[in-house]
């Protein structure tokens, strides 16, 4: 493959790769965690179904959070049956014994004191931009839309790795030889953008894997030129260069640049401390360095290679130690500013939101506990007796029931085998994105 061709299937494959991050990291970063919520508040009367079909207009029925997207909970003696929540009135009498109250506790957090509350996951999109399709799309009904949590500006964040690769370059020009160290570098740029979707920390995790491509650059140069050295040789005839590889990696490679490995391995390390600590997705982590690593080395091997056909590149051998300093810290010092920015601009970029999450919550936080324990009571009300004096198994008078071929309930035998009482179907709490944001939001919750 010539010279141009593997540049350009370089950069076609730096392009794909960061593309592909991206889109990844959108998937796996929760709503709740990046952008926040805006809360559509408007009188009770207005049908929850009819706002959601009109929100779908526009794109943003498929996530919202309403009454009519939850569910409640019941045995119907013949499994457990999903009754959405807003119907769940007309489906079950208040003194029917299977309703445990835990619809009316649900039904509460988005009906309350005459008022609907409607969630809407604003993900990336700003919030002006969030409330004029929010408005185009209920016009005519009475309306207000709050905020929670302005979240991380994306936008803005771009703009800070835009300005750290302006502040980059004039770095890399005070150093010897810095147009084809950029060159080698500018293909893994598209992998690093991917970490703009994690914030400041991101930006740490950029800076770190900066500094590893400085720190191992010229090792793994000069591990490319041996190979390709040592394949050339042995396509005329055997020779010693192709016997003793390994030797040679030891002695040519690893032992003049025994620092720089030793600093990328302490840099490498810090890697998945840091993603542990930021609670950064670990396959969004594992994605980024495999890929970054993957296009470090098919970078320096496509500009490093030469240009005629027949020409080896010379590779001196060291008489003495290369000198080594803390020159990468230059490579990490733009990211790291970004990263400073990033943790600090965004505090009076997007202001406070004007609705607090106590106002929204209340009282009203519904915890996966509680979830849980409706999902038990649902799951075993077909197997337990009505009467609290007959609720230990075996007891006389304990009755379990089934569901008739006639369609009716009647009573069966107790059997041992019928004392679980949490099915292993049972569908994930779906609230807990929504509860965990505003338990985090809410002083004395977390």
């Amino acid at each position: 493959m010539t010279f141009i061709r593997s540049v350009l299937a370089l950069l076609l494959l730096s392009l794909l790769g960061g593309a592909g991050l991206l889109a990844l990291g959108t998937m796996l970063i929760p709503s709740w965690q990046y952008g926040g919520y805006a809360v559509l508040i408007c009188n009770e009367a207005v049908p929850d179904r009819d706002l959601r079909e009109r929100l779908a207009f526009r794109g943003l029925g498929e996530s919202l959070i309403s009454e009519s997207s939850q569910w409640v909970l019941l045995d119907a003696f013949g499994g457990l049956e999903q009754v959405p929540l807003d119907i769940y009135p007309s489906r079950i009498l208040p003194f029917d014994p299977r309703n445990d109250g835990y619809a009316e506790r649900l039904r509460s957090f988005f009906v309350r004191d005459g008022k609907r509350l409607v969630f809407i996951p604003r993900g990336a999109v700003s919030p002006g931009s969030l409330e004029k399709r929010i408005a185009a799309a209920i016009e005519g009904i009475p309306h207000t839309v709050e905020h929670l949590g302005l979240g991380k500006p994306l936008g803005l964040f771009f703009v800070f790795f835009g300005l750290a690769l302006c502040i980059l370059l004039p770095l890399r020009l005070l150093k010897s030889r810095p147009l084809p160290r950029m060159g080698q570098f500018l293909p893994c740029l598209p992998i690093l953008a991917a970490l703009v979707l994690d914030g400041a920390w991101g930006f740490v995790l950029a800076a770190i894997l900066a500094g590893f491509f400085a720190l191992l650059r010229e090792p793994v140069l000069e591990w490319l030129a041996m190979l390709r050295y040592s394949r050339r040789r042995g396509q005329q005839t055997p020779s010693p260069e192709t016997a003793d590889i390994r030797q040679r990696f030891f002695s040519d490679v690893y032992e003049p640049f025994k620092s720089r490995w030793l600093f990328s391995l302490l840099l490498l390390l810090c890697y998945p401390l840091i993603c542990v600590f930021s609670k950064i997705s670990p396959l969004m982590a594992a994605a980024i360095i495999i890929m970054f690593a993957g296009i470090m080395i098919f970078s320096l091997q496509v500009f490093s290679q030469p240009r005629i056909r027949d020409y080896i590149r010379f590779s001196p051998v060291p008489l003495l130690k290369p000198p080594f300093g803390f020159s990468f810290l230059w490579v990490m010092f733009p990211f790291g500013l970004a990263a400073i920015l990033a943790a600090i601009i965004p505090l009076f970029w997007t202001g406070s939101p004007s609705l607090g999450a106590a106002a929204v919550a209340g009282e009203i936080i519904i915890t996966e506990n509680e979830y849980q324990t409706h999902a038990a009571f649902q799951s075993s009300f077909s197997r337990r007796s009505l009467d609290q004096k007959d609720r230990i198994p075996g007891q006389a008078g304990y009755a379990a029931y089934i569901l008739d071929d006639d369609g009716l309930v009647s009573p069966a035998p107790f059997s041992p085998m019928e004392t679980t009482v949490l099915s292993t179907d049972i569908p994930p709490f779906p609230l807990k994105h929504l509860m965990h944001f505003l338990a985090a939001a809410v002083p004395g919750r977390n």
